[in-house]
């Protein structure tokens, strides 16, 4: 039984799926990593029993969109999601390298980073910089 299989299963509880609508779309789309990171096409070979399955990292995320596969699911996220999943990341890296979550009150500067990450391409060099040079870093 592939995980695909297994959360179709498990999804099909109306309780489950509410939650299982928006999370297991993204992780079709990374089923191709293993869990340390590593590229994979066929998941680990059962022991003592058949063929590996072929991974099948298609989905549809609940706008409906659709991909096919990892790199079409990257083409989604930049085409409809750049600017979060940008903000989102601004954040996280905030986050880490502060100690604490982001506060109400750093919305401000987060969407001041921002604007500078997009003016520059949304590059991760200018976003590690931005975040690294703010006040929000600085004043942890």
């Amino acid at each position: 039984t592939t995980i695909r299989e297994k959360l179709t299963k498990h999804s099909a509880d109306a309780t489950c799926f509410v939650c299982h609508r928006n999370i297991d779309p993204l992780g079709y789309a990374l089923e191709t990593f293993d869990p340390i990171g590593r590229w994979r096409a066929n998941y680990p070979k059962p022991k003592g029993k058949g063929a590996a399955a072929k991974i099948d990292s298609s989905g549809k995320l609940p706008p409906g969109e659709k991909y096919a596969d990892f790199a079409s699911f990257k083409e989604v996220l930049q085409a409809s999601r750049r600017d979060i999943f940008t903000r989102s990341l601004i954040e996280k890296l905030l986050t880490y390298s502060t100690g604490r979550l982001m506060e109400h009150a750093d919305r401000f500067e987060i969407a001041d980073i921002l604007t500078r990450v997009q003016s520059d391409n949304y590059g991760l060099r200018t976003m590690v910089i931005e975040v690294l040079t703010s006040e929000i870093f600085r004043s942890r």
